[in-house]
């Protein structure tokens, strides 16, 4: 999917990080992944080109999104809304974004 390449690219880098800096298992990693996947697509359908283009706001619909359309249990948001700080934090210390 050539118009999820940047989150792709972001994804990676992201991983990387994970595993060889901060050791996390393979199942939550691939947890991890499978969240950002998810994210990446919600900011997809809303104009984004990578997790860089994103706002607070995005994140707040895409967490909203899961609890009342999706009904998912607290745990899974948690455990997604952790993915997604994780990997904003990681884009800020790396430098590839300033939010």
């Amino acid at each position: 999917m050539a118009y999820l390449k940047g989150f792709h690219d972001q994804i990676d880098l992201f991983v990387d990080h994970l595993i060889v800096d901060r050791g996390l298992a393979d199942n939550t990693v691939a947890a991890y992944t499978r969240d950002l996947e998810q994210y990446a697509h919600h900011l997809s359908a809303r104009g984004c080109q990578s997790f860089t283009d994103a706002t607070r706001e995005h994140a707040r619909e895409f967490l909203e999104a899961l609890t009342r359309k999706l009904r998912l249990k607290r745990t899974s948001v948690d455990r997604k809304l952790t993915a997604l700080r994780r990997l904003h934090k990681f884009l800020v210390v790396e430098g590839l974004t300033a939010q």
